[in-house]
């Protein structure tokens, strides 16, 4: 969640993400590469992406933990 730097700010984004919510929804899967036309290559290159995470997070040596 973001948390916006003002209270004036904050305001504020408490009435326009509602409004752009079905807009987020649309854009969303575009960003992340997926038209939703191929949802099983779309959901393995997901699982592709978080298994390449994976293997960076476990090479490091520095621990990250799952909130």
């Amino acid at each position: 969640m973001w948390t916006p730097p003002s209270e004036i700010l904050q305001s504020a984004s408490n009435i326009v993400t509602p409004l752009l919510s079905p807009v987020y929804k649309v854009i969303a899967p575009l960003q992340a590469g997926s038209n939703r036309e191929n949802e099983s290559e779309y959901t393995g290159d997901i699982a592709k992406a978080k298994d390449e995470i994976d293997d960076e997070i476990s090479s490091s040596p520095v621990v990250v933990c799952e909130l």
